[in-house]
């Protein structure tokens, strides 16, 4: 039915109504980040409407991120009539964003547009020992050739190191 969406994602988390301030601000720029992926073509938010990460912070997270216009829809329990308004309204307009989403075709790009990530220290304490070194094998060729764009200072380090 949409040959250029790969499928639809759900993604939760179980914050609830509580946490600080931070909390919520942290938990919608988050959402945003995720939101404003480039292999994200859009959104559809189902909010409470109580919680202390409102629509309008999201909003803001997302003015600050993004780039282009996706389509994003933002949809709180507590403005419908019932639950089962909530979702259809939601499949209705998550399905005008699939075919908004469908209109976008893929194109190469050359290899200097990839940026790869690393966050180091964050895991366990065999990332240094495992995941590291695989990425610095992946990522060594792209930086020797200058290819690589950016990437963080951690992961810079470790290939200063990795050439001793």
């Amino acid at each position: 039915m949409f040959p250029n969406v790969d499928g639809v994602r759900f993604l939760t988390h179980d914050g609830g109504c509580g946490g600080a301030a931070s909390d919520a601000i942290a938990l919608c720029n988050l959402l945003a980040g995720y939101i404003n992926n480039p292999n994200v073509a859009g959104a559809t938010v189902l909010s409470l409407g109580c919680q202390h990460a409102q629509a309008s912070i999201l909003e803001k997270a997302l003015a600050k991120k993004s780039k282009n216009q996706k389509p994003v829809y933002i949809l709180e329990q507590q403005q419908s009539n019932s639950e089962k308004e909530l979702i259809a309204e939601a499949v209705k307009k998550t399905f005008v964003g699939l075919i908004e989403a469908n209109k976008i075709e893929r194109q190469p790009a050359p290899l200097s547009k990839l940026v790869i990530g690393l966050e180091c220290g964050g895991s366990d304490g065999f990332s240094g020992i495992s995941a590291n070194p695989a990425l610095g094998y992946a990522f060594g060729p792209c930086r020797r050739d200058g290819r690589a764009q950016r990437c963080c200072q951690n992961f810079l380090n470790f290939m200063e190191l990795s050439k001793n």
